[in-house]
């Protein structure tokens, strides 16, 4: 278990550039009004793979053993990047890219990111919001086992489709505040005030007793996520200077990641104490909207 835990947080050290990196290359190549579409489709990456990885480690499990489904997943992202790197490379997005390595860096870097209000405010509804995701990544799985009785071995049959709503929420809020843009920058909080509503559904779970409506119920809540992910993160970096773009969206991933932690840390807490998932799940719900009025403000 310290071997895995150790690997674990070195995995998670090599991937944290990734979604700063991303960040500033969609803020340098794509057009600002097209922003939104765009952090929608980028977002959907991980909930595809979150979607597909269970059941291809599942299938390498059974045929080869649980090293190569170790292995075979590492490979994964191992092939992606020289795709990535021709990708990139093409002209004009290697002109755009090359052009903005150019510029000089932003003076004060962290420091003068996080004295910006934009940061704040997205900083806000990161922490928000994020607790949402977190239950249905790290507590899906035992509110399952825990609250319906289905068994471990059953729980992807269910898990695939909080995900793949995220998903499509991402990438439907985040097209629609990209067209909502092109109007004017103001109705962008149309399609934001919409998705945090949505994330409120995850409290509506303690009115059901099935699983499939539960799973619904947190599919709606994610989708409502991926459509507040998508668009403040494109507001945020449209009121960064080009230079801080990177910091800025780093500040974003680290909230997120912190949000996870305290929010799974809580949720264990109150799970033992009450013996039940309503107290959390209410909980999130309720957490979901005062990060989302200060947003909007």
């Amino acid at each position: 278990v310290v071997m895995l835990f150790g690997l674990r947080f070195l995995l998670g050290l090599a991937e944290s550039p990734s979604f700063p990196g991303a960040a500033r290359v969609v803020r340098e190549v794509v057009a600002p009004a097209s922003r939104s579409r765009a952090f929608g489709v980028l977002f959907t990456g991980s909930s595809l793979g979150a979607i597909i990885a269970p059941r291809l480690a599942t299938a390498m499990f059974s045929s080869f053993g649980w090293r190569f489904t170790f292995v075979g997943t590492a490979l994964v992202g191992l092939l992606w990047i020289p795709a990535f790197t021709l990708a990139a490379r093409r002209s004009p997005v290697r002109d755009v890219l090359d052009a903005a390595r150019a510029e000089p860096a932003a003076s004060g870097g962290f420091v003068t990111a996080i004295r910006t209000p934009a940061v704040w405010r997205s900083t806000a509804i990161i922490v928000a919001a994020a607790p949402v995701a977190a239950f249905s990544l790290l507590w899906g799985a035992k509110m399952l086992v825990g609250r319906f009785g289905i068994a471990q071995k059953d729980v992807g049959t269910y898990l695939w489709l909080p995900p793949l709503v995220f998903d499509v929420g991402a990438i439907v809020f985040g097209d629609l505040a990209s067209r909502l843009r092109a109007r004017s920058p103001a109705w962008v909080a149309l399609p934001f005030g919409v998705a945090a509503l949505l994330s409120v559904a995850v409290a509506l779970v303690v009115t059901t007793r099935d699983p499939w409506a539960a799973v619904a119920f947190v599919g709606v809540a994610m989708a409502g996520v991926g459509g507040v992910f998508a668009i403040q993160t494109a507001v945020l970096l449209e009121r960064m200077p080009p230079a801080l773009a990177s910091v800025a969206a780093g500040i974003n991933a680290g909230a997120q990641s912190l949000a996870y932690i305290v929010a799974s840390a809580i949720v264990g807490r109150v799970v033992s104490r009450t013996g039940g998932y309503d107290a959390a799940l209410v909980g999130l719900g309720l957490w979901a909207i005062p990060g989302a009025l200060v947003w909007l403000v």
